[in-house]
């Protein structure tokens, strides 16, 4: 392949070969080639934009994502309104330093830009789009205030610094990531503490299962169409999101608001729709005739060299993805009435397949496939196929058999067919860790597939639903699987290796092998003490200084370890509780252990005695000297425990239940807040700043995790912020005096949110 720039930016065959990453028939799709376009992202992406960009100016101007419509608003209103309410939403100013993450050709920059003033740098990896940006930007007089840069949104830190922006936003473009961790986790780095991120994201709903074919074929369509590695569904954008440290202000679903006119109303092609004049001509590119002309100038086009090859083919994608994208708009609670026909008859597809009977179990799913086509008819997909209704139902029998069989495999602890090539590519990824179990048993990882399966057993909760103030305490929780021998690389499992994980950031589920290895290998009551020692190990070692301005680093590093235990097996068992709800049993035990400050013994035998000791006298200089650096160290350590224990209680790990208990419900982790709050309210009383320190820490968790509405719960939290206040003053360590202080702010922002809930 070609990698020399044309005049214009645009890279050799890139666009030809863009196709290439999709199967022709979608219906083939397989996971090898999602695993290939995200390997690829910036191949995928740049190949799309290089074809993609005109056919996107002349069919949608130059601001490149959707926009909800009122009655008789023109096209591009619409559009402009969709970006004046994003800045609106992130408060945008004059003076502020903003990064617009993926900006296509510039037009919600320079919207925004006009409409808060502030000066906005555009990022984008494609030459050709930042090229035209720059050449709309400067005949809109605006290069003084709006600047274009070429980078990759996975290493933003590194381009910018951390710490380098007032606010970020992406409008429809971080969808483009190999991951939303990893680009989420840039634009964390690159904010300025208090800092914003406003994003409209594209994603499936949450009713959206790729394990039903109609829906994977739909994400594959879009996928398709619009330069896109990998479809994911809501609840891993909003789980990426808090992953990394962010705190989630606010969130909708803006196209689930009663609007009159859909916001894929252009795209229907219907043009009796239009709601201006000049919409006319817009909404007619999307008819049939519009289509006709356009697939017919661009082969003209491409033939004459006014374009270059490959475009057309681009131009047929985009033909697929706007079709997909109105079915899903059309169809977006479909599967919420159609699909339980077919689920609801998994437990009788699986007992005959059991059976003596042979083909019993077959015929039974054919059977169920006809009763589907006979009350809500043939998927769109499957309409105008050759023998459609044949091939729907032998894809609906496979679907039985394939989900019967994912459940039969985990149960018996038999590995997929294709664990082969996961295993080949951890093996061959330098920061994978990989190990062989010194007992008989492990546990491995599962596909994003497979997880998405319906299960016929029950799922663990590690973590209730229960909405305390702007956190969630709830996130999509994986089956633990079964021990299973592993076949990698020797390795002993210790404490030091376990930190060196959580440091390395390695995978929820390699995470969780190892501590299952590492607590079979050395079985004890409380195996899982070393576990979260290393994990304060860690934290401090990535901490520096062992207290910070925030808890976001205990936040992201208790996330990753609530993540690893949810595959935690029942083998697994900590002070009497098994399974995933071992692993918070553990951090219950340490943030109970380290909330109370014990002074040094030495410093109060000192106290005590008037008189200086001989042994005291004798001491020598290294000797106090060594006094004094344990005793700061204790005290930092004291402090990182408190943002410990903060996260925690956040991230809804404190529900104080018993040893063989279910339910984590929303009573269990009340028990748990009680502790943290009377922690916060005697600790303001205590003598030692350090108890202060870690008091306030402590008191910001407890009112940002309160129920709204509570003006008594409010009115005794100002109050002890009011006496925190005081203590401060009183505080002589510079740097934590200074560090209180920032708590202190953040505690009084939270508590506005509260009084907010009260008007």
């Amino acid at each position: 392949m070609s990698t020399t720039p044309s005049a214009d930016g645009r890279v050799g065959n890139r666009i030809e070969n863009y196709n290439g990453f999709w199967n022709k028939d979608l219906q083939r799709e397989t996971e090898d080639g999602t695993e290939k376009r995200l390997d690829s992202y910036t191949e995928v992406v740049n190949g799309y934009y290089d074809g993609a960009t005109e056919l996107y100016e002349y069919g949608w101007a130059q601001s490149f994502h959707f926009s909800r419509f009122y009655k008789g608003e023109a096209f591009l209103a619409s559009l402009a309104r969709h970006e004046h309410y994003l800045a609106a939403q992130m408060n945008l100013r004059p003076g502020m330093r903003v990064l617009d993450v993926g900006c296509g050709v510039g037009g919600p920059a320079r919207e925004i830009a006009q409409f808060s003033d502030a000066t906005i740098i555009g990022l984008n990896n494609n030459d050709f789009q930042i090229n035209r940006a720059r050449k709309y930007t400067a005949k809109a007089g605006l290069e003084n205030q709006v600047t274009f840069v070429k980078g990759d949104f996975m290493k933003l830190a590194e381009q910018f610094g951390d710490n380098s922006f007032d606010a970020v936003y992406a409008i429809e473009a971080t969808v483009h990531a190999p991951t939303w961790e990893g680009v989420y986790g840039e634009i964390f780095r690159i904010l300025k503490p208090g800092g914003v991120f406003g994003v409209y994201e594209w994603c499936m709903t949450d009713t959206w299962d790729p394990s039903i074919p109609s829906h994977k074929n739909l994400a594959h369509r879009i996928e398709l169409g619009n330069g896109i590695p990998e479809m994911r569904p809501l609840r891993l954008a909003r789980q990426a999101l808090k992953t990394v440290g962010f705190t989630i202000e606010h969130e909708e679903d803006l196209a689930a608001r009663p609007d009159p006119i859909p916001w894929y109303y252009p795209l229907e092609g219907d043009i009796s729709k239009a709601q201006t004049f000049w919409d006319y001509f817009t909404v007619w590119r999307m008819s049939w005739s519009g289509k006709f002309v356009t697939h017919n100038a661009t082969r003209v086009f491409e033939w004459v060299g006014l374009v270059p090859k490959g475009t057309h083919d681009v131009g047929e994608s985009l033909k697929i993805a706007g079709d997909a994208l109105v079915e899903g708009g059309q169809t977006k609670d479909a599967c919420l009435v159609q699909w339980p026909a077919i689920l609801g008859n998994l437990a009788e597809f699986e007992r005959r397949s059991q059976g003596s009977i042979r083909g019993d179990a077959k015929k039974f799913a054919l059977e169920r496939a006809s009763d589907f086509i006979t009350q809500f008819g043939l998927p769109s997909e499957f309409i105008g196929v050759h023998e459609a209704e044949n091939k729907f139902r032998e894809q609906i029998y496979n679907w039985f058999k394939n989900t019967v069989g994912r459940n039969r495999r985990k149960i018996e602890g038999r590995p997929r067919s294709g664990t082969k090539k996961a295993s080949d590519k951890a093996q061959g990824n330098p920061t994978d860790i990989t190990w062989n179990s010194v007992a008989t048993t492990n546990i491995i990882p599962y596909s994003h597939a497979e997880s998405s399966s319906p299960s016929t057993s029950a799922r663990p909760t590690v973590v209730s639903p229960v909405q305390y103030a702007t956190i969630h305490h709830a996130a999509p929780i994986p089956t633990p699987l079964p021990p299973v021998p592993s076949p990698h690389l020797k390795l002993t499992i210790t404490k030091s290796t376990i930190r060196d994980a959580f440091l390395r950031n390695i995978e929820a589920s390699n995470l969780a092998n190892m501590i299952h290895t590492f607590a079979i290998s050395d079985p004890s009551p409380t195996p899982l003490t070393a576990v979260v020692e290393a994990l304060f190990e860690g934290l401090s070692t990535e901490t520096k200084s062992g207290h910070f301005n925030d808890n976001r680093e205990a936040h992201a590093y208790l996330r990753r370890y609530l993540d690893a235990s949810t595959y935690f097996a029942s083998s697994v068992v900590h002070a009497g509780v098994s399974g995933p709800m071992a692993g918070p049993r553990a951090i219950q035990m340490h943030v109970r252990k380290f909330s109370t400050w014990v002074p040094n013994s030495s410093a109060k035998q000192e106290q005590r005695s008037p008189v200086p000791s001989s042994a005291s006298t004798s001491r020598s200089m290294s000797d106090e000297m060594q006094r004094i650096a344990t005793d700061r160290q204790r005290r930092k350590d004291h402090i990182q425990w408190a943002n410990i224990h903060a996260a925690a209680l956040e991230l809804g790990m404190l529900g104080m239940g018993h040893a063989g208990d279910t339910d984590n419900s929303g009573y269990a982790y009340a028990m748990g807040r009680a502790f943290s709050e009377m922690i916060a309210r005697d600790a303001v009383w205590e003598s030692d700043e350090v108890e202060w320190v870690s008091g306030i820490c402590i008191l910001r968790a407890v009112i940002r995790t309160a129920m709204r509405g509570d003006r008594r719960q409010r009115d005794e939290y100002d109050e002890l912020l009011r006496t925190y206040e005081k203590r401060w003053k009183e505080i002589k360590d510079e740097t934590r005096q200074s560090f209180v202080t920032e708590v202190l702010l953040a505690a009084k922002e939270d508590l506005a949110r509260l009084d907010e809930s009260l008007r």
